[in-house]
């Protein structure tokens, strides 16, 4: 949220229109989208507007326009679906940022701000109003560098870190660099000056606070400045109106654990929910009818909740200790993905491991993929060739065959060639399966009245 004094102008503050009462329908969106660098690749255009222009009066009365470019992430085809992002290109944010400028210029906008996913992290003790190691070896740090030296705000995100930042980049510039954390945690007061004969920016200044409510762990008595912001009853209508309605199957138990099954990842990147979820897809998809799986993967990213939550014994609603609510499962894997089988040889199997290390297929962020209960291998990250940072594949036990074929289930995110899977697109005889978060509550179920044991987070040696 940004917030230019002194006509406190709001931006992507996205709720719906529901003339003060809750719908049962969404009305839309009351906002624009932007898209700088998402181009369409039939003819040439941004898919959305690259930019807005926001008319204001100054303290003289005259009149001036400040120019907000938005942009997302160069790397959205890594982390969606691919088929969401067919027929489009994402260019590199400064460049597509500077290209902006350049037109908002020849519309006689002289003060332009950046809004960008992208993001980046403060080093060694962060601050809420830091920035401590001024944001090295952030990708966020990247962009700033490149561009126009006009744009001299850049409100960032993508990272759930927060900062505040004055850098120089190289050709002199200063441009002061903001995140406010996310889930409404934080709120970033904006102030820009502007003259309003020229329409420069003069001055920029910002201040992170932390929004006080209940459901925000960041509030306490060290944590300054604080907001109390009202509640907007509209909003609570309609988020009322559907916790309501989903209270049923939220609060509906679907299982037991016995301890918990955290979403944590040991040194070698395996997660013990990471396991389950596997262990789930894998057991949906064995039966000859439903696939005839016999090795399931997960992607990490698709675990959701934060690293300290998972399958918890200490209950979180009315439920019992150990018992696991549908709405807890879901928080966990909330993405509703259909389960997808296909046939693969143990070669693009070990090509397939290969690509979770940065630079081996094509792959740009390390991502761990979470694996099948019966499924092995042993990691090298360290090996200076990707043939070489996994070996020792096996199926219970017995070495996989790089010849042999083999049925492998994953999500339609990772069939497609998500999170940069690409090989996952050479499996042949794709057969599609239930939603995952059913395969997830089903296998839940198959314990009952037992727990789900906590996985021994064996299945990936060698770290």
């Amino acid at each position: 949220m940004i917030v230019i004094r002194p006509t406190r102008l709001v931006l992507g503050a996205p709720y719906a229109r529901a003339n003060g009462r809750s719908t049962n329908r969404y009305p839309g969106a009351d906002f624009a989208y932007l898209s700088a660098n998402v181009v369409r690749n039939d003819n040439g255009r941004t898919l959305f507007p690259a930019y807005g222009i926001q008319r204001f009066k100054g303290d003289s009365g005259r009149k001036f326009e400040i120019g907000v470019i938005g942009e997302v992430l160069e790397s959205t085809p890594t982390i969606v679906t691919p088929t969401g992002v067919a027929g489009l290109t994402f260019r590199h944010e400064a460049d597509a940022a500077n290209d902006a400028v350049k037109e908002l210029r020849r519309e006689g906008v002289r003060t332009s701000i950046l809004v960008i996913h992208q993001g980046g992290f403060q080093q060694g003790t962060s601050s809420l109003n830091g920035c401590a190691g001024n944001l090295a070896g952030s990708d966020i740090l990247d962009i700033a560098t490149r561009l126009d030296p006009s744009i001299k705000v850049i409100v960032s995100g993508h990272t759930h870190a927060e900062y505040r930042c004055v850098i120089t980049t190289p050709d002199g510039s200063q441009r002061l660099i903001t995140s406010a954390s996310s889930f409404g945690r934080i709120l970033t007061d904006l102030t820009l000056t502007v003259n309003d004969r020229t329409g420069e920016l003069t001055a920029a200044a910002a201040e992170n606070s932390i929004v006080r409510n209940s459901s925000n762990p960041r509030t306490s008595g060290a944590d300054v400045p604080l907001l109390d912001l009202a509640k907007d009853d509209r909003v609570a209508a309609v988020v009322n109106q559907y916790v309501t309605a989903s209270a049923p199957l939220a609060n509906k138990v679907v299982g037991k654990v016995s301890a918990d099954i955290l979403n944590a990842p040991n040194a070698a990147g395996e997660i013990p929910s990471g396991d389950v979820i596997a262990d789930s897809q894998l057991l949906a998809t064995q039966p000859a009818s439903l696939g005839g799986a016999q090795i399931a993967f997960m992607n990490p990213g698709g675990i959701r909740g934060g690293a300290t939550f998972g399958f918890l014994f200490t209950p979180s609603g009315a439920e019992a200790p150990g018992e696991v609510t549908y709405g807890e499962a879901f928080t966990v894997q909330p993405f509703g993905n259909s389960l997808v089988t296909k046939t693969m040889t143990g070669a693009q199997i070990h090509a397939l491991l290969e690509q979770q290390f940065v630079g081996c297929g094509g792959q740009t962020t390390k991502r761990i993929l979470q694996v099948s209960a019966g499924f092995s291998y042993t990691m090298s990250s360290g090996a200076a060739a990707c043939a070489d940072k996994v070996t020792g594949l096996a199926l219970n036990g017995t070495p996989i065959d790089p010849a042999a074929t083999y049925r492998v289930t994953m999500n339609n995110f990772l069939a497609s060639g998500g999170d940069g899977f690409t090989v996952f697109n050479q499996g042949v005889d794709a057969l599609g399966g239930a939603q995952d978060i059913d395969a997830l509550t089903t296998y839940f179920g198959s314990f009952l009245p037992g727990a789900v044991p906590a996985p021994p987070v064996n299945r990936i040696l060698g770290a």
